[in-house]
C-alpha cells in the first residue's frame, strides 16, 4: 500500500476481516516523505496477540513480543531446600468445591526442565510441597510436559499436554485449570480445551496459594508469571476464551484472588492481591520483578502475638534501600514496632541521621481503626529489612499497612 493520508484510507469493519488477513499499520518513526509515515502490515492474529501483551504500540518480533511484559521471574538456580524464606506463597482463606486457576506465563528458551513435577501456580495444604500434598490443585511441569493436577487426599487426577515446552518456549501462554461441582477437571491452554477427567465432588482443604516453587531438592520453575487468578467457580470455555483475548475483570463475582502487574512490588516483599486479602510473600532470594517500580505497599497481618511480620521468622519483607513514608495500624491492641529487632525497647540511633538503627514506633492509645504511625523516616541507612512487633499491655489482631519507595542511594553509598 503506498503512503497516503489517513483521510484517504478506506475504513475496514470487523466483518471484512478474517484471521489470516494483513492489516495495514503506520510506523510514524519512519516518516520521510509522507505525513503518515511508512505503511507496514501485520497479520490479524499477531495484531491481537500484540494488543493482549501490551506490545501493540511497538514493532517487535513474534519471539520477543512478550518479554517486555511485567511479571515475577523465578531464578531456576535456586533450590528452596526446605527454607521457608525461599518459597513464594500466601494464605488462602476461601476454598470451595468448584474453582478455577488461571495463569499467564512466559517460558524462556533457557528454561531448565526437571524429570519430577514442580508447581507453577496452585492451591493446597502446603506452602513448600504441593506435589506431595494430600490436598492440592495446581498447574505444573514435568519433563517438557505441562499439566493440570488435582488431589483430594484419596485420589488424584492429572491432565497432561505432552512435550508442550518443547514447542512453546520463548512465548507467553494462558493456562486454566477448572473443577466443577461434579468433580470434573478441565484443562485449557490459550483458550483451547485440552482435556478433562471425571471425579467426585470432594472439597479439598487448601490453606495456601503458591507460585513458581521448587521443592526440597528441585529448583524453582524458571518462568515469568505475568498474572495469576483464583476463582471460586468453574469457568466456562467461552469465559476462558474471553480472558485469553482480553484480561480478567476485577468486578467478576467469582474472582477471589487476583495477582496483576499493577500490584507487584519489587522483591523481596509482597505481590498484593488486587481483589481480596490473600497477599503473596515473595522469597528473600530467587524471584524478582522484571520491571520493578520504585514505589511499594505492604499489607501484613498479625494475630496479636509478638513476633516478626510476614511468616513469623526474621524474613526480609522490605526491599533494599527502602524508605517508609506512611505506616498505619488497624488494631485495638498496644504493639511496639521495630525494624530488624526483637527488642521491646529498641533505641534510636545515636548519630541522629534521620534513619537510625532499629527504629521503633511505640503505641500508647489505639482504636480498631486507621491509626497513622509517626515515623522518623525509616529506611535509607538501614540494612535490616525485617519488621518485629512487640505487644505491651494488651494483644489483639492487627493489620499493618506500609507505603514507601526504593531510594537511589542506600547503606553502601550513603554518607551522612
Amino acid at each position: 500500500m503506498p503512503n497516503s493520508k489517513t483521510t484517504q484510507l478506506r475504513k475496514i469493519s470487523g466483518s471484512l476481516l478474517v484471521y489470516g488477513d494483513l492489516v495495514p499499520l503506520v510506523n510514524d518513526q519512519l516518516v520521510e516523505t509522507s505525513p503518515t509515515g511508512e505503511t507496514t502490515a501485520v497479520y490479524l492474529g499477531n495484531l491481537a496477540q500484540y494488543a493482549i501483551t501490551t506490545a501493540y504500540a511497538e514493532t517487535c518480533s513474534v519471539e520477543d513480543r512478550y518479554q517486555k511484559a511485567k511479571g515475577l521471574t523465578f531464578d531456576q538456580t535456586i533450590t528452596p531446600s526446605g527454607d521457608q524464606n525461599l518459597y513464594c506463597y500466601g494464605e488462602l482463606n476461601n476454598t470451595t468445591t468448584q474453582f478455577s486457576l488461571v495463569s499467564r506465563i512466559f517460558f524462556p528458551e533457557t528454561l531448565v526442565t526437571q524429570s519430577n513435577s514442580r508447581v507453577i501456580f496452585g492451591i493446597g495444604d502446603s506452602y513448600s510441597d504441593l506435589v506431595n500434598g494430600q490436598n492440592s490443585a495446581y498447574i505444573g511441569t514435568e519433563h517438557d510436559d505441562i499439566f493440570g493436577y488435582f488431589s483430594d487426599g484419596i485420589t488424584f487426577k492429572k491432565i497432561v499436554f505432552n512435550d508442550f515446552l518443547s514447542n512453546y518456549k520463548n512465548r507467553v501462554v494462558d493456562t486454566v485449570l477448572t473443577r466443577d461441582s461434579y468433580g470434573t477437571l478441565n484443562f485449557y491452554i490459550n483458550g483451547k480445551y485440552i482435556g478433562s477427567l471425571s471425579g467426585s465432588a470432594t472439597q479439598i482443604s487448601s490453606s495456601y496459594l503458591v507460585m513458581g516453587n521448587g521443592t526440597s531438592d528441585l529448583s524453582n520453575v524458571g518462568c515469568t508469571i505475568c498474572e495469576a487468578h483464583y476463582f471460586s467457580a468453574s469457568l466456562s470455555q467461552p469465559k476462558i476464551k474471553s480472558i485469553f483475548e482480553s484480561r480478567v475483570k476485577n468486578s467478576d463475582q467469582y474472582l477471589v484472588s487476583s495477582f496483576t502487574h499493577e500490584n507487584l512490588n519489587s522483591g523481596p516483599s509482597q505481590w498484593l492481591d488486587s481483589k481480596g486479602q490473600n497477599h503473596i510473600l515473595l522469597p528473600i532470594s530467587g524471584a524478582y520483578s522484571t520491571h520493578p517500580t520504585t514505589k511499594f505497599k505492604l499489607i501484613l497481618k498479625n494475630d496479636g502475638t509478638s513476633g516478626f511480620l510476614g511468616n513469623g521468622t526474621q524474613r526480609d519483607v522490605l526491599p533494599k534501600n527502602y524508605v517508609l513514608t506512611d505506616a498505619f495500624a488497624y488494631s485495638s491492641g498496644f504493639p511496639r514496632l521495630s525494624i530488624g529487632s526483637t527488642s521491646a525497647s529498641a533505641s534510636y540511633g545515636e548519630n541522629k541521621i534521620y534513619s537510625s538503627i532499629n527504629n521503633r514506633v511505640e503505641f500508647t492509645t489505639l482504636t480498631h481503626n486507621r491509626n497513622p504511625l509517626t515515623l522518623n523516616e525509616f529506611g535509607v541507612a538501614h540494612t535490616d529489612r525485617s519488621i518485629y512487633v512487640y505487644y505491651t499491655s494488651s494483644a489483639a489482631p492487627t493489620t499493618f499497612v506500609f507505603q514507601g519507595y526504593v531510594s537511589d542511594y542506600g547503606p553502601i553509598t550513603y554518607v551522612p
